[in-house]
């Protein structure tokens, strides 16, 4: 699930728990996710306040809270209440480690990227592994997925839910519409038992998606 989805299902989640509506904007003001909407707020409010040092702000109906990651981001909490305050730092807190568990997944898939096409060295490739708790010396198999146009992001799910131990398989985007599945392989599993996962992963994919 790309971040844009995660961030979307956890706003959602606090509407459906909290009751309060939420959104989260790019610094130009463009909607990036969220429940409720945000597009009314003025862009010279919020270039007012990303040009000013405060780390929230109170407008009519809404408080603002900066975030700078690698973007500039601007939470929208809805709401007028001091308790409003609170839970918007909360939220921020939560968007925050989304974003810098994402941005460590995107780091990981550049590496299984680079190294499936051969463009690592062995001495870097232990040494990205290791940083990356990745066991070099696990037997593997590699699935290349080609997607029909608009389909990959479902698919990513779907994929996750097959074999016994999926926390121990690693899926990642290589470009538009084809994506790897990097499995786990028993001892002894040979050529049979991988075209066998590969038709489950056909036929799931083809029945799901």
């Amino acid at each position: 699930m790309i971040l844009k989805e995660v961030i979307q299902k956890s706003l959602e989640e606090l509407k459906d728990i909290a009751k309060i509506q939420a959104a989260l904007l790019m610094a130009d003001g463009t909607y990036y996710a969220g429940t409720m909407d945000a597009e009314r707020i003025d862009k010279i409010s919020l270039k007012a306040f990303l040009d000013s040092e405060a780390e929230f702000q109170e407008l009519p109906g809404c408080y603002l809270f900066r975030m700078e990651e690698e973007e500039r981001y601007i939470l929208v909490i809805q709401g007028s209440r001091a308790d409003v305050s609170v839970m918007g730092r909360l939220v921020r807190s939560q968007i925050r480690n989304l974003i810098l568990v994402n941005q460590e997944k995107n780091s990981q898939d550049n590496f299984l990227k680079s190294l499936l096409e051969g463009k690592i060295s062995e001495e870097m490739a232990f040494a990205k592994a290791d940083k990356f708790h990745m066991n070099l010396e696990q037997r593997r198999a590699v699935f290349l997925i080609e997607l029909m146009e608009g389909k990959e992001e479902g698919v990513f799910e779907i994929i996750q839910n097959i074999g016994e131990t999926p926390e121990e398989d690693i899926l990642f985007k290589i470009e538009e519409n084809r994506i790897a599945l990097i499995k786990k392989m028993e001892e002894g599993a040979g050529e049979e038992i991988q075209k066998e996962i590969a038709m489950t992963l056909v036929d799931m994919i083809n029945v799901e998606a």
